[in-house]
């Protein structure tokens, strides 16, 4: 029994797995086809996992109960592939096309049944929602339903079911409401994946198959054809460029329906001759102009996002020259989404799109509300607005604004709303900002060198000298950009340390400056011996006199380069040639925290340890209020409220103070704003104090932080660190030292990070909020600063008296030379003389009287001289 059971079973199961009956997801918004329509006169939706219809009717901008409803579907069976309106009907109508769920799916022979059904609804007359009813369903049999487009002409007369091997018009006006083309597609292997209608002429694109035998399987088609389904006019096809990554993709399993081949179309209702046709798989988006009066299709430009899959998953026109296109991005095989971003086009030239987008949403001025998901679907246009479909079936209408004003997504923004689907308000471009057109596209920055007021359409120019960075509010002084330090180079030690040099060096040296010859003592002594006349005698005389002008100078500089210390505590040295001359030597050197302190250095070194610290925060150029920003402690991960000590703004300027706690490390300023920031200026105050000959020195640093032609991130990291500095000055007598510490600031910034440009902050400023983080720290050092003098006064005495002794023997040297050296030796030379003439004389007067020859006189010249 249980067998013949079993074999029962297998035979009543068995017909079901052979024809395969349609059983779809009901809760995947992206299967089949477009769940959402919209014109300027209603909104409808399928959702089909209720079974039902979402309607809602204009305006938008102030929806009530009685403009919004659900209505069901004819029946449960019934699943929705995608709905149409016409973009300029004006009464309340609708299309709805589908499969019967359970019915076959692949159709033969005489296994076939009415298997796709198409309902129109109508109520030209309605006030009120509830009115809407349906008025027509027919029903048709198709043998492979899978891929099924409609689209609804402009005035919602009729509507175009376009099928892989059949196209049939549905006109509910007339009597043979459906009229059907058998052998339209030149290429029976062609599927339809997106199309869209004009007055005169449809745009559609699909695939078609390459035959098995060929690497890349299929190919993508864009055709244009005749509204009536007599004639296709024109065609195009997809060739990659041979170098591109696109060439390698082979198209496998397009036979069967899948999201990874979806498509968009979207033809220009401002003007019909552009069109913009959306290949995710390719993540590509194609802009083509018709010509021929509406016969001819040309390729004119095309944009690609890069190596990834997903962009142009929805295209859209906003105007004659505004476009919106949905850049998704999947992973390879299109079964992951990663993002979501909808990039805006203005001002496009007619020949193409541009690769830069004007504006991105989400961005910092339209967020995505908390009632939308994150991953977008797909978005129909309404004449300047955008309806947006997200994967749990919410939707987003984008209004758009006039210039001046923006169309705000934040609810927070807001007042509270009946409306089913999240619609958005319109809100006045914000300083800093402008717009001069009308559209969905949020309010640009102004260029560096500008700035504007709220609801500003143009920006104004700025005066050169002001401060005006991207997003100016108003024209800030230089004077706030400028850097606050008591950081400074400690002196290096001079070139001569030993007092002797000093003091020979700035007595004996003679400068060719006047001002150094004037006060130069050897100068002065010079100028005493000039009078020296022949018969003037040296010692005792006009040498004694030079020799005490000397000393008296050499004393009178001593005295006074003594009294130059500390270095800090004294004007310049005019007394020296050298003006910058110090009774100073310094050390500089670095000492770990570890190390033990004495007795003398723990005391300073507990003050500036213990010292009070306020932070200083100030925003430059921007309309933030002080109540939007809250500022957090960073505690463990964790966000811990701090008060502001003070808060002040005054043109355009917001100063900030809180007092930082011993452990604080890491502060985070929230501003609950999207306000551009022009700069930022970060500092540090706090007081001081005394302890003995430990002096404490108050504390007031800062430093600006801006770049001209950018404006300051949504996220910005400043790193602070601190670095003690103790100085020590020994004493010119005596034994206690005074010490003096203080702070050194040390930031690193990446300017490059915190800053965006123009084009970086229409790409990434995507939050509402801004969160500045500084985060603090002290280093495991501490720089240690000694001074100390090169002369004491009591070693300047004893210097100064060997000086004396050294002038003295300096002057009396000359006549030491004349006893020891010159005399002696005249007076060896004049003894040698006198035996010369003696031993001559006697020689003389023995030989006189042999030989008369030589006069005597004559031999003696010389030593005659000599005497």
């Amino acid at each position: 029994m249980r067998a013949i059971f079993l074999l029962s079973l297998l035979m009543m199961i068995d017909p079901l797995i052979g024809v395969g009956y349609f059983d779809p997801d009901i809760n995947d918004y992206d299967a089949y086809g477009l769940k959402i329509a919209v014109n300027n006169i209603l909104l409808v939706e399928s959702l089909p996992n209720n079974y039902e219809f979402l309607i809602v009717l204009a305006p938008y901008n102030n929806v009530t109960y009685e403009q919004q409803c659900f209505m069901e579907y004819v029946d449960v069976d019934h699943y929705v592939y995608s709905v149409g309106v016409g973009s300029d009907a004006n009464d309340i109508s609708f299309y709805a096309v589908g499969q019967i769920i359970g019915s076959s799916q692949y159709q033969t022979g005489s296994n076939i049944d009415n298997n796709i059904f198409i309902t129109f609804y109508n109520s030209p007359n309605a006030e009120s929602c509830l009115a809407v009813s349906q008025v027509l369903i027919d029903y048709m049999s198709l043998s492979e339903p899978n891929f099924l487009v409609m689209v609804v002409h402009p005035t919602g007369q009729f509507a175009l079911v376009i099928a892989e091997n059949i196209v049939f018009k549905y006109n509910p006006f007339v009597s043979s409401r459906i009229t059907t083309n058998t052998s339209f597609w030149p290429d029976k292997s062609f599927t339809p994946r997106a199309a869209d209608i004009d007055t005169n002429f449809t745009v559609v694109a699909g695939i078609v198959s390459n035959g098995p035998s060929s690497r890349i399987r299929a190919s993508v088609v864009v055709y244009l054809i005749d509204n009536n389904l007599r004639q296709i006019y024109s065609n195009w096809t997809y060739e990659p460029f041979n170098s591109s990554w696109q060439s390698q993709l082979t198209f496998s399993g397009t036979n069967d329906w899948s999201v990874k081949y979806s498509m968009s179309v979207d033809i220009n209702n401002f003007d019909p001759t552009l069109v913009l046709v959306g290949v995710p798989y390719l993540n590509t988006v194609f802009h083509f102009v018709i010509s021929g009066s509406g016969t001819i299709l040309t390729l004119s430009s095309q944009i690609d996002n890069g190596n990834s899959i997903g962009f142009g998953k929805g295209v859209a026109w906003l105007a004659s020259d505004q476009a919106a296109i949905l850049a998704n991005r999947y992973t390879s095989t299109f079964s992951l989404w990663l993002s979501s971003q909808i990039w805006l086009y203005t001002q496009l030239p007619t020949i193409g799109l541009t690769s830069a987008p004007t504006a991105i949403i989400p961005n910092n001025q339209q967020p995505l509300p908390s009632t939308i998901n994150n991953q977008l679907l797909n978005m129909r246009p309404i004449s300047n607005s955008l309806a947006v479909l997200d994967v749990a079936g919410a939707t987003l209408l984008i209004l758009s604004a006039q210039p001046g004003f923006y169309a705000s997504t934040d609810t927070s923004l807001s007042i509270e709303s009946v409306s089913i689907p999240t619609i958005s308000t319109k809100q006045t471009c914000v300083p800093g900002t402008m717009k001069n057109n009308i559209g969905i596209h949020p309010c640009a920055l102004c260029p560096s060198g500008s700035r504007s007021s709220a609801g500003s359409i143009n920006c104004t120019r700025c005066n050169s000298s002001a401060f005006c960075p991207l997003g100016a509010v108003a024209e800030v002084e230089q004077s706030q950009l400028e850097t606050l330090t008591q950081a400074y180079a400690y002196p290096t030690p001079p070139d001569v340390t030993s007092f002797d040099d000093i003091l020979l060096a700035n007595v004996f040296q003679l400068r060719p400056y006047s001002r150094c010859i004037v006060i130069s003592p050897i100068f002065w002594m010079l100028i005493s011996l000039f009078p020296l006349r022949e018969g003037e005698i040296w010692i005792g005389g006009l040498a004694t006199i030079a020799l005490v002008i000397l000393v008296a100078q050499a004393y009178a500089f001593s005295t006074k380069f003594v009294t130059q210390y500390p270095s800090e505590q004294v004007d310049n040295s005019d007394f020296a040639c050298d003006p910058t001359i110090r009774n100073a030597v310094f050390e500089t050197s670095l000492q770990s925290l570890a190390i033990p302190k004495s007795d003398d250095e723990q005391v300073i070194y507990d003050l500036v340890k213990n010292q009070r610290l306020t932070l200083n925060v100030n925003l430059l150029n921007t309309a933030i209020t002080c109540s939007s920003i809250y500022p957090k402690q960073i505690i463990d991960s964790l966000l811990v409220p701090i008060n502001f000590i003070s808060c002040s703004q005054n043109n355009s300027i917001v100063k900030t103070a809180i007092m930082l706690s011993n452990d604080a490390v890491a502060i985070q300023f929230i501003i609950d704003d999207f306000k551009p920031i022009g700069g930022i200026r970060i500092g540090m105050s706090g007081p001081g104090k005394e302890n003995g000959s430990s002096i404490l020195k108050e504390l007031g640093f800062s430093q600006a932080f801006y770049n001209a032609d950018r404006t300051l991130a949504q996220s910005a990291t400043v790193s602070l660190q601190l670095t003690m500095a103790i100085n020590k000055t020994e004493p010119l007598s005596g034994s206690d030292s005074n010490f003096t510490g203080i702070w050194y600031p040390t930031y690193t910034v990446d300017k490059n990070s915190i800053f965006v440009t123009r084009e970086d902050y229409i790409s990434s400023s995507n939050l509402t909020k801004t969160a500045l983080t500084i985060l603090i720290s002290q280093s495991s050092y501490y720089i240690k600063h000694n001074q100390k003098p090169i002369v004491r006064q009591s070693e300047m005495i004893f210097k100064n008296f060997i000086f004396t002794l050294f002038c003295m023997e300096i002057l009396g040297l000359p006549l030491i030379l004349l006893k020891l050296m010159i005399m002696p030796l005249f007076k060896f030379i004049r003894s040698r003389c006198k035996q010369f003439i003696s031993e001559r004389s006697e020689s003389y007067e023995l030989n006189r009287e042999l030989t008369d020859i030589e006069d005597p006189h004559q031999v003696s010249s010389t030593c005659d001289l000599v005497k």
